[in-house]
């Protein structure tokens, strides 16, 4: 990232993270004077005193730290007798003047949200397309553990029960050394592996290997993935949750799960071969890799989205137009478009039935495969289909970077071969293994050719590596989407609200006499530490519009916590002012001096608390994020091409 672009994004968090705690404290201010209470001091910022001016009585202040701000309002105050920074006794305040000006301050970031709702509405926001199913593309047999009991970020399995499975041959190519890939390809290792047989609780003995080459012995405890037993298959198109649909695809689906309160849910799946929709029903685990969040240990993503379709082509004849979703060839739901692809080579000459997804409704369409003109297999070209992969990063200083590769270019062929997916691009770039090929790629919509170019060899743990310096992108390519202000509300205050119900699920199942178990603790609540750093990636991957969208967040989700009825937040406030209101007399000062106490050192500890969970998820924040260089040595090219000397 460009020096101007972290001030440019420094400054764009001060301001707006800060504007969300000003205008907080603003509404406050104002809210008092119009109730005639006073006010001693206004502060922009906090800590020590930079500069000011006094305004009818009021000390305006700017303070040294520039996040946010507050006011201090002594009639707000539950202590015996209000008295202002002077030493002046105050009149007591009324419930009314008193519940007035505590829920203004959320009342004023609740406009300033739908503010910038509205300022989304007419600009947009990235979003990925509305669908209502995805397909399931890997189902672990063993439930993936990280952490003390498990694989630690970052190491690599070399050694299962002293078999060394580096190198290993499995059905979706070579083994990485990756947990979550043994945990998926569990029934293919060796049977001196000795993982046939194994069962809950079960230890395997593993060997892992971290970044610095430094190897340990691991205890790798067994569990069985309940989503596998029950008989979730790569191939199913999930298409309800507990007998609910979703319009969000993968997110939507993973996010009902987070926030699914019993202790099972059910999919319904359409699958290859079967005319009637199937139940799948299974226990939630807790997932180590999300904090112990109840997200399913299954990947899945959303159907395939055509990005274009050329004139007088068969898909074209078929019916088939830009942003239709994929949804099957046949009852065969794609899981890439490479096997799209090569379903259709495998019926040259037949009409296909294709399945596919169109403003919200299923359709389907008649495909004519064409036959394979010669010896050239049939191309997407043929086909008149055109699908997006696109370049997300570009590495300062690597092969891509030189030879002018940008961000967001379509990557189209190498060598006048398609690229069909990010899969197949790869492939192809280890198959030249560092010789030099012509990549063209899709600019502002006119086909570019970028000749000469060539991977970079590079030592990835003893193996050959070829890097070209770039990140690819070939999911479900987000739209321009214009949600109306009442619309990015709405979606804050479920989230908020289903996310408070099931931190408080102890309580509440209490109340309601309801069963459920809560995977949502109070370690996955964020303080400003990760709040910030959230939204520093939000801008550096999503931009202005992203940024702005996770203020609109923040500043709903403000408001919302302020209004919890609890001692020392301003819904603590309204709800005494309301009991003072209906006993018509005030509550005793001692009592309330020592709740407002109590709470407040409870509030303390509580942040104290979230920020040390932050500061510890701070370098798992960073590896979902960043897009530093791989941490890969340089090694000769072979000798029959000149060595490169580019960084990577």
């Amino acid at each position: 990232m460009s020096v101007l672009g972290t001030v440019g994004t420094v400054l764009f968090i001060v301001f707006f993270f800060g504007f969300c705690i000003f205008i907080h404290e603003f509404g406050h201010l104002l809210a008092a004077v119009w109730q005639g209470l006073h006010v001693d001091k206004f502060s922009i910022g906090f800590g020590r005193r930079l500069c000011g001016f006094r305004y009818r009585g009021i000390d305006f202040v700017v303070s040294l730290l520039p996040l946010g701000g507050y006011v201090s309002i002594p009639q707000l105050d539950p202590a015996d007798q209000p008295k202002a920074a002077d030493g002046r006794v105050l009149p007591f305040a009324t419930p009314k003047a008193r519940a007035i000006t505590a829920v203004a301050g959320p009342l004023f970031n609740i406009l300033f949200g739908f503010a910038l709702a509205a300022v989304l509405w007419v600009a947009g926001v990235w979003q990925t397309p509305p669908t209502s199913s995805c397909v399931v593309t890997d189902v672990p047999v063993v439930v993936p553990v990280v952490g003390s009991e498990g694989i630690r970020p970052g190491e690599r399995i070399v050694a299962v029960n002293g078999v060394d499975v580096t190198g290993l041959k499995l059905s979706a190519g070579t083994y990485e050394g990756g947990l979550y890939d043994l945990c998926v390809f569990w029934g293919e290792f060796p049977a001196e592996c000795g993982l046939a047989g194994l069962k809950d609780g079960d230890r395997l003995p593993l060997t892992v290997k971290d970044a610095e080459g430094q190897r340990r012995a691991v205890e790798y405890p067994v569990a069985l993935n309940r989503e596998h037993e029950a008989g979730l298959r790569v191939g199913d198109r999930i298409v309800a949750f507990n007998g609910s649909g979703f319009r969000k695809g993968v997110n939507g689906l993973f996010e009902a799960h987070a926030y699914n309160e019993g202790p099972t849910v059910t999919l319904t799946v359409r699958r290859e071969g079967r005319a009637e929709p199937l139940d799948i029903t299974f226990e939630q685990l807790p997932n180590s890799r999300v904090e112990d969040l109840k997200v399913p240990f299954f990947q899945a993503r959303d159907p395939i989205t055509v990005s274009d379709v050329l004139p007088d082509s068969p898909a074209a004849a078929a019916g088939v137009r830009r942003g239709d979703q994929l949804l099957a060839v046949g009852d065969r739901p794609p899981l890439s478009v490479g096997a799209l692809l090569a379903d259709l080579r495998a019926r040259p000459g037949a009409t296909v039935p294709l399945l596919v997804a169109r403003d919200g409704q299923e359709r389907t369409l008649d495909l004519a495969v064409p036959a394979a003109a010669g010896d050239r297999p049939l191309s997407l070209r043929q086909l008149g289909l055109a699908f997006a992969v696109t370049v997300k990063t570009v590495f300062a200083g690597s092969p891509a970077d030189l030879a002018g590769l940008r961000p967001y270019d379509r990557l189209y062929a190498i060598d006048g071969q398609e690229v069909t997916d990010g899969r197949a691009f790869s492939e192809a770039i280890r198959a030249l293994q560092g010789r030099p090929f012509t990549l063209t790629v899709i600019r502002d919509g006119k086909e570019l050719d970028l000749p000469g170019l060539k991977a970079v060899v590079m030592d990835a743990q003893g193996r050959p590596a070829y890097l070209l310096g770039i990140q690819m992108d070939d999911e479900t390519p987000k739209v321009l989407a214009h949600p109306n202000p009442w619309e990015q509300f709405e979606d804050v205050f479920n989230k908020t609200a289903r996310t408070l119900w099931l931190l408080f699920q102890p309580i509440t199942n209490f109340v309601t006499g309801r069963d459920g178990v809560s995977a949502v603790k109070l370690k996955h609540m964020s303080s400003f530490v990760g709040i910030t750093a959230m939204l520093w990636y939000t801008v550096r991957t999503e931009g202005l519009r992203g940024g702005l969208a996770f203020i609109v967040l923040i500043t709903f989700g403000l408001a919302f916590a302020n209004l919890l009825p609890f001692p020392i937040l301003d819904g603590g406030h309204v709800m005494f002012a309301g009991i003072e209101f209906l006993i018509r007399r005030r509550l005793p000062p001692k009592f309330m001096n020592y709740l407002s106490n109590a709470f407040a050192a409870l509030l303390i500890l509580l942040m104290v608390y979230i920020t040390f969970n932050d500061i510890r998820r701070l370098p798992r924040i960073n590896r979902a994020y960043s897009s530093e260089k791989p941490k890969l040595e340089l090694k000769a090219a072979p000798a029959t091409e000149p060595a490169t000397t580019t960084a990577p």
